[in-house]
């Protein structure tokens, strides 16, 4: 009988520290969760901040306009001077124009690298941020994409563009 209660009483033991091992897992996986929400909404909300008030400056207009005339290129990559932001790769409006799901002639897709410029500092600012992912981008539906990661040359640019659009997270 004694040895039964003993047996009893350390299953109870067990059962309530696996609870509770249990318990500081979800409680320390909430917290992981809920800074790397934060993360991405710093960067969501950089970004529309971005893309509604474009900043207006020479050397933005400068990037805007190299873009204009870079986008026919099979691959092309504009970069602010001074090494501030991460540089923007594309692909070549034909490509943009052969898949259904990207945007050929958007409008607005000059406003948009302008904003992914500026995405493109704060991506450079966290860059060596260790609490950060080991990787960022930003793929756009008119055909260029900023990252964390570099390219080695820009035979890459095309490659990396089909493998991110192709991905199960780009959404139509």
């Amino acid at each position: 009988l004694l040895i039964w209660r003993e047996i009893n009483v350390l299953e109870e033991a067990y059962v309530a520290n696996q609870r509770n091992n249990l318990a500081n897992v979800a409680h320390e996986m909430d917290g992981l969760l809920q800074f790397n929400i934060d993360r991405m909404m710093f960067f969501r909300h950089g970004m529309q901040s971005a893309l509604e008030q474009p900043l207006d400056i020479d050397v933005l207009r400068s990037a805007s306009q190299r873009y204009l005339s870079q986008r026919h290129q099979e691959a092309w990559r504009v970069a602010l001077p001074h090494r501030r932001t991460l540089p923007v790769f594309g692909v070549s409006g034909s490509v943009v124009g052969n898949n259904p799901i990207l945007l050929k002639d958007d409008p607005l897709a000059a406003d948009e690298l302008m904003a992914t410029l500026e995405l493109g500092y704060l991506l450079n600012l966290t860059q060596h941020d260790r609490d950060f992912a080991e990787r960022m981008q930003y793929i756009s539906r008119s055909g260029f994409f900023t990252s964390t990661l570099p390219l080695r040359d820009e035979s890459q640019v095309m490659t990396h563009y089909s493998q991110a659009i192709s991905a199960l997270w780009f959404t139509r």
